[in-house]
């Protein structure tokens, strides 16, 4: 049960015993009005994989019972699974989360490592159950954060480790070898999907947490900032060095997008106007009139 590329790629790694795919309804794409399947849908049917797609899974799971699974798989889903489904498999369900559970339960956890800042995340295999991502752990895999991670690269790199884990501790569930363990629920955090208002930058904020916002937003949903009427969405950038006393948001050199923070300033590197390309800063700039003291709002 999985719906993105992340559950896609786990979903590939067990391929040969699925006896069932379930995955969230196909989305009507509203810039051509034609509909987008799921990364998991596509891969099922490639594989030619009896394929369930329900819109209320608490309501509507009785495929699910009729396919007899001895284990449920679930990975990024998007919906929460109903109690008699918990209680169904004969080796219970698993879930694969990305992060190192107690710590950002909830549907965007390899963003918010970044945006928060923190060093390392990981892997949790885990039993689910009624409460959101509070399932007794079966196994945890850590990995650093580097500073340059991005939330597509630190995926990438969590898919692996996903599928290294399953791979190797998957068998232990059904020869009784698991040892679940019970989280610490007192020191749970949260990573709940993101919202508009966060994509949203603020100058106000010191120079590292902007940049942690911008990659920890790339390359979905970006980051973005005004200025005057344009909606910029913001790629990459890096810190830079500034001590002089202006405020937030100015542009400091128009040259090369240098914008002033709390502390120091943000260089953006590639940017993308609402409505167009990815474009580096220089292109944007020979192709824009910026004066100096501009304000990114």
């Amino acid at each position: 049960m999985g719906t993105p590329e992340f559950a896609a790629r786990v979903l590939e790694s067990v391929i040969d015993n699925v006896v069932l795919v379930v995955t969230q309804p196909d989305k009507i794409n509203g810039r051509n009005n034609k509909t987008d399947f799921s990364p998991v849908k596509k891969l099922a049917q490639e594989n030619n994989l009896p394929l369930f797609q329900s819109s209320n899974i608490k309501l509507d799971y009785q495929k699910v019972i009729d396919a007899n699974p001895d284990l449920i798989l679930t990975c990024a889903y998007g919906q929460i699974i109903p109690e008699v489904l918990l209680k169904f498999p004969k080796f219970k369900c698993v879930n694969v989360h990305a992060s190192l559970l107690p710590a950002l339960r909830g549907g965007a956890p390899i963003h918010k490592a970044i945006i928060y800042g923190h060093k390392e995340t990981g892997i949790t295999l885990m039993h689910m159950a009624k409460k959101m991502d509070a399932g007794d752990i079966l196994w945890q895999e850590a990995i650093p954060i580097d500073f340059t991670d991005t939330a597509l690269t630190l995926h990438d790199k969590l898919i692996e480790v996903a599928i290294r884990m399953l791979k190797t501790h998957l068998p232990k569930i059904f020869t009784g070898k698991a040892i679940p363990k019970p989280q610490e629920h007192l020191k749970a955090t949260y990573a709940f999907n993101i919202s508009r208002e966060e994509e949203l930058i603020d100058w106000h904020q010191d120079a590292l947490t902007v940049y942690n916002q911008i990659r920890g937003l790339y390359s979905w949903p970006l980051a973005y900032t005004r200025l005057e009427d344009k909606v910029l969405k913001i790629h990459s950038a890096e810190i830079v060095e500034s001590n002089v006393s202006v405020k937030p948001g100015v542009i400091l050199c128009p040259k090369q997008l240098i914008v002033k923070t709390k502390d120091k300033a943000i260089r953006i590197l590639t940017l993308q106007p609402a409505g167009k390309k990815v474009m580096s800063a220089k292109d944007f700039i020979n192709g824009n009139k910026i004066e100096a003291n501009s304000i990114l709002m």
